[in-house]
């Protein structure tokens, strides 16, 4: 067992959650091996309080060490009357040896007669490994008695039960499924989950999207081992959106175990618009599972000789990717294109940033969204304006800010990188004593400090978050919310109340740090407001999350009949996103409304298309098959809603299965418990919506 596999193996034995523990034990049973696991399992006994794991646990470490022993014994090779004899007059933990040490001859033949042996068993941990090795062979007319095991009082005896089912008949569990898929146990849950997938992919899809993106740590590490099971490219969009939300930097890792082991064209391309928007900390991590996804997609030989050119265009793709972010950051702070009401340090900004070719040539780009007409004009006015970066080189004394213009100043700024720092350490806080430079400069001075993470001091920031300026008050929020969040924490709700759509966006953007789950929960609220100011709100503050993430939240507020205005401003977060997975996503939108704002999503589509096309995410293949599938999946989903619905014209239209009389009420419970998690959802957003 490698270093990092002892390491995972040993966070699994000390988890909280009982099933992980009894599963990591039963790893060790099947195929653990060495001195480390031995001594580890040795260390967990003294400790473990809970009587299977400890019976499990004696067990793994019989067998670990006879594993270590130089002569091992053979496999047991016994006649099926000779073994039931045996078997009849052993202990418990004889009887555990005994089927650890089964040859697959005997296997084979005591088969037919595991139900026999499981009904005169009466230890549960004991029941729970026959289970285990006899499951996928278990008489197809003798599976009632695994059903009967999933109310057992032992959790390992119900999950081998339900483990076993999963494989071998799935539409036995479905008179259990609703309370299997609420059931406080993450392991049972996920386990529910696969077999659900057996049933109905969709909703499954659906229960794992919920614990992943809306459960506790154990239920998110469920999850994940629960999507090895499902097919990769249902899964991926689903994981994809979850690795934007999580912070634990495990479970991260073993997200990107399952997309380095899928690896294909567009997984990099997307992974580069998640690490967009991540913290320093995150996009270090997201970096590692970016270059091992590369390395698998490398050493699979799919692109043969052409990989080189591969990473040129995911290199350039990376590059148009900031710059599209630069441009939606730049739109949101012009807002309407009011002049009265635009920042004042915007423009110098926006020319600075001008500089950059890729940038203008994404403004360019822009003037094709559907944006308003005072947004196009001021972007056409910044068009018209020099390209050329600020006449100042940063290497200029400080005392030459007294004799440059305003605007000269803000630019100056906003060109100060982390090498300039390095040559001028204490240029940006000897600036910041200077009492007399202008709200503007220093909010400036707020926002290159928290891009280069300079220390200021913390006190005279806060202190800043009282004034009236909305522009500087922004500026230090954003300041806070990147060196220091927690500090301006106990004051986020006040701000997150605030009229003022900057000061709004600055707290969630904080919030999104502390606590995403609480901030998606929020924007939701917004999104769903029937106040257009709200809308407009949880707009301005999605394009700082990663756009896989909120996705169907966006899709949902569009489908809904929005104002001209807010229409236009959800369109753009697309056109500013581009992603294979947004096309399916736009065709859903489209059935849902009226002429012509069809055929601006049709034409938002098609402009995607051909963007991923020219940026090499996606071949004209892999396209005309996505394109291929749009109505099939459109029609899955529509059944999936209705099958959700209490009332159905037909009961049996969830996973195809006979018309019996027995499963009528059967499918009535699995409608029951789908609702009812549709209505938690609704909960959870009137939560949010009061908070």
């Amino acid at each position: 067992m490698t270093p990092e596999k002892l390491k995972e193996f040993q966070r699994d034995l000390m988890a909280p959650v009982r099933s992980f523990r009894l599963f990591a034990i039963e790893t060790a049973i099947r195929d653990g091996s060495g001195r480390e696991l031995l001594a580890l399992l040795e260390k967990t006994f003294e400790a473990e309080q809970d009587e299977e794991c400890q019976i499990l646990l004696k067990h793994a470490i019989t067998v670990v060490q006879k594993r270590l022993e130089p002569a091992r014994e053979e496999s047991i090779t016994l006649p099926v009357v000779d073994f039931i004899k045996q078997w009849s007059g052993s202990n418990s933990e004889t009887r555990m040896f005994m089927l650890e040490n089964l040859s697959q001859q005997t296997i084979v033949a005591l088969a037919s007669h595991a139900p026999e042996i499981l009904s005169e068993e009466s230890h549960p941990v004991v029941a729970a490994s026959l289970i285990r090795k006899f499951g996928t062979m278990w008489p197809t007319e003798r599976l009632k008695s695994l059903e009967a095991r999933l109310n057992a009082p032992s959790l390992s005896l119900r999950l081998a039960a339900l483990e076993a089912l999963t494989q071998s008949a799935p539409k036995l569990l479905v008179a259990n499924l609703p309370r299997l898929l609420s059931t406080e146990d993450p392991r049972m849950r996920a386990m529910a989950i696969r077999g659900l997938a057996r049933l109905s992919p969709e909703e499954a899809l659906l229960q794992l999207e919920q614990m992943l993106l809306r459960g506790d740590s154990g239920q998110r590490q469920a999850a994940i081992q629960c999507a090895f099971y499902l097919p990769f490219e249902e899964v991926k969009p689903v994981l994809l959106a979850y690795i934007g939300m999580e912070t634990d930097p495990d479970l991260l890792d073993r997200v990107g175990q399952i997309l380095a082991a899928n690896p294909d064209t567009q997984t990099p391309f997307q992974l580069y618009q998640t690490m967009d928007k991540a913290s320093p900390e995150k996009k270090e991590i997201l970096k590692n599972i970016l270059d091992l996804t590369l390395k698998m997609l490398k050493d699979s030989q799919f692109l043969g000789n052409d990989f080189a050119a591969y990473q040129d265009q995911l290199h350039n793709w990376g590059n148009q990717q900031a710059a599209l972010r630069i441009v939606q950051e730049c739109l949101d702070r012009l807002g309407d294109g009011d002049e009265t009401t635009i920042d004042p340090s915007l423009e110098p900004f926006v020319l600075e940033q001008m500089s950059y070719p890729l940038v203008r040539e994404v403004f360019n780009e822009a003037l094709e969204w559907p944006l308003g007409k005072s947004v196009r004009a001021m972007i056409r006015h910044w068009l018209e304006q020099p390209s050329s970066v600020s006449s100042i080189p940063v290497t200029q004394p400080a005392e030459s800010f007294e004799k440059m213009a305003p605007d000269e100043c803000i630019r100056f700024l906003a060109r100060f990188e982390q090498a300039d720092l390095i040559q001028r350490p204490s240029f940006l806080s000897d600036l910041w004593k200077n009492r007399y430079i202008s709200n503007d400069l220093r909010a400036t001075l707020l926002r290159t400090a928290a891009r280069l993470m300079v220390s200021l001091p913390l006190n005279d920031v806060e202190s800043i978050t009282n004034r009236d300026d909305i522009n500087l008050v922004a500026a230090a929020l954003e300041y806070l919310g990147a060196i220091e969040p927690s500090r301006v924490f106990p004051r986020l709700e006040n701000f997150l109340q605030s009229p003022q759509i900057r000061l709004k966006v600055a707290a969630l953007r904080i919030l999104k740090r502390l606590d995403i789950t609480r901030a998606i929960a929020s924007l939701k609220a917004l999104l769903e407001s029937p106040n257009p100011e709200k809308n407009r709100t949880a707009l301005a503050c999605l394009i700082y999350f990663d756009f896989a993430m909120i996705r169907s939240m966006v899709a949902d507020f569009i489908s809904s009949g929005p104002s001209e205005r807010l229409f236009e401003s959800a369109i753009c977060l697309f056109d500013a996103n581009p992603d294979p997975d947004n096309l399916h996503v736009l065709f859903s939108i489209e059935q849902s409304l009226d002429k012509k704002r069809q055929d601006e999503i049709r034409e938002l589509r098609r402009r995607q298309s051909e963007q991923l096309l020219n940026a090499g995410v996606i071949t004209k293949e892999i396209l005309l098959l996505r394109e291929n599938e749009f109505t099939r999946r459109w029609n899955a989903s529509r059944e999936m809603v209705g099958n959700m619905q209490l009332i159905s014209s037909d009961p049996h239209k969830i996973a195809g299965i006979s018309n019996q009389e027995d499963t009528n009420n059967s499918f009535w419970l699995l409608k029951v418990a789908l609702l009812a998690s549709f209505i938690l959802g609704i909960l959870i957003f009137l939560i949010g919506k009061a908070l």
